[in-house]
């Protein structure tokens, strides 16, 4: 949490002290918001300790195991509640601003424009109550007592749960596919690229702060001593506001200078951290794209559960390499932890690179220093999905190692697979939940399956728009919205 608190402070807009002393309800936004991005990685903090839970290097009990799956739950239906009630009521009541607007009022408005999100979640609980599923097709009598295992065992509750689960995650499939897949590529581009050189933006902003002066001072010496045509003050306005603002970021360039000159000296660790960065996506991309052809071609009930792997045959560069270091405790989790949290950050800096948009229409900048407390509620919801589209996409970055971590069985140590005997290997809970999604409701393995595909391909064209995408500015653009309303 206090890390959340750090990056809503960098986020936050520079007005947001005066925006506290004019609106006591100021915090309420970025409160709720350091809230969503801790759980957010609580949720995804869990995994490596249910991981850790049935792994052969830890002699943990069933009670254990069970708390870890509760805890799973308990922390998705808080995800849950927090895309589906708080972050839209505290975004409405925060927009129901006004001197003579009560606070009742304020709440009846969040809670109207509420509601209706409110119904659809109850509504997916209850199909998910009356929605059954099939068994998955196979020949493989192993594979039969391996579903039976999983499938049989399971309550009505957990199903409903899985249900709005999965249907969260086809929600967040939209985040993932626009905001982590162009971050994957922006965030190691933009170590590599860097800022704009401050003495050229510098003398850039000169020249336009020149030539919107001279347009200014035309139109006032054309109408001197006349009355001003309408059109012509609407223009005169626009230029003043455009000339206010490019005097604004030459100021804070010039403010900054020394800053801009320590990051200047930071320039070769920069470029080798990006290119860390750009490994790592490589490495992730490369990953997800062997498992598909292992699925498309190995998986042993194909459709009929959404191609789920019983065990991976192809090699797979990230799952080889935390099965490896499983032998030298406790690299692996150190790597897993470093893995998605790269997963994390990437998304945050593709919202950061593409903002809050509806199709072309930007609606809030995510900038350091220059968000508004309604884009960081709208960022939080879409890391939220995007978290929840992660999960399902665990089994596609390292499926052995999520779903059986480091155990091994018999006297030549064969890694766990559907073919061991139930008694020696355990399956982790978050594999177990989501081989039960697709096991008994195909129709979300396959979705997630071909929109695997569709990620690496835009993946690979972000990469293009991130290379010859211009340089950022050496400070933020605030809205220029001085009233903070939509």
């Amino acid at each position: 949490m206090a890390f959340n608190a750090v990056v809503v402070w960098y986020l936050s807009s520079s007005n947001l002290a005066k925006m506290a002393e004019e609106r006591k309800d100021a915090w309420l936004p970025v409160i709720v918001t350091i809230l969503g991005l801790s759980l957010c990685l609580f949720c995804i903090g869990l995994i490596p300790v249910d991981i850790y839970s049935v792994s052969s290097t830890a002699d943990i009990s069933s009670e254990v195991r069970d708390a870890v799956k509760i805890l799973y739950y308990v922390l998705y239906g808080c995800v849950l509640a927090f895309i589906f009630a708080i972050i839209p009521f505290t975004y409405f009541y925060y927009e129901e601003y006004g001197e003579d607007i009560s606070c009742y009022r304020r709440v009846f408005a969040g809670c109207k424009y509420t509601i209706f999100l409110i119904v659809i979640v109850i509504g997916i609980f209850i199909v998910g109550l009356f929605v059954k599923g099939g068994s998955p097709d196979s020949e493989s009598k192993d594979y039969e007592k391996y579903v039976k295992h999983i499938i049989d065992t399971e309550n009505s509750g957990e199903a409903t749960m899985n249900f709005a689960l999965a249907c969260a995650g086809l929600l967040g499939l939209v985040a993932w596919l626009i905001y982590t897949a162009y971050g994957f590529a922006s965030f190691p581009i933009g170590f590599m690229k860097g800022t704009k050189n401050a003495d050229e933006e510098q003398s850039s902003l000169e020249h336009d702060i020149a030539v919107t002066h001279e347009k200014r001072r035309a139109i006032a010496a054309k109408h001197l001593g006349q009355k001003m045509p309408h059109r012509d003050e609407a223009r005169l306005s626009l230029l003043r506001n455009e000339e206010q603002q490019l005097a604004k970021k030459f100021n804070n360039i010039s403010a900054s200078r020394g800053c801009i000159r320590f990051c200047a000296c930071l320039r070769p660790f920069m470029f080798l951290f990006g290119f860390a960065f750009f490994l790592m996506t490589l490495v992730l991309v490369v990953s997800i794209v062997l498992t598909n052809i292992d699925k498309v071609v190995n998986s042993d009930c194909g459709l009929t559960c959404g191609y789920t792997l019983s065990h991976p045959k192809k090699w797979n560069p990230l799952d080889a390499f935390l099965v490896i270091m499983a032998k030298y405790f406790p690299l692996d989790y150190v790597i897993m932890v470093v893995v998605i949290a790269y997963i994390y950050f990437a998304t945050l800096s593709g919202i950061s690179s593409i903002g809050i948009r509806f199709l072309w229409i930007s609606l809030y900048k995510v900038r350091a220093g220059a968000t508004r407390p309604q884009g960081l509620l709208i960022s939080t919801l879409i890391m939220m999905f995007s978290i929840m589209a992660l999960n399902m996409e665990l089994m596609s970055l390292f499926p052995q190692y999520a779903t059986y971590g480091s155990q091994t069985y018999g006297p030549d140590h064969t890694p766990c697979d559907i073919t061991a005997p139930l008694e020696d290997c355990r399956m982790t809970q978050i594999g177990t939940i989501i081989h039960r999604i697709f096991m008994r409701i195909s129709f979300f393995g396959i979705v997630f399956y071909f929109a695997t595909w569709v990620f690496v391909g835009f993946v690979a064209i972000s990469f293009v728009i991130a290379i010859f995408r211009r340089r950022p500015s050496n400070v933020a653009e605030e809205d220029s919205d001085t009233e903070w309303d939509f």
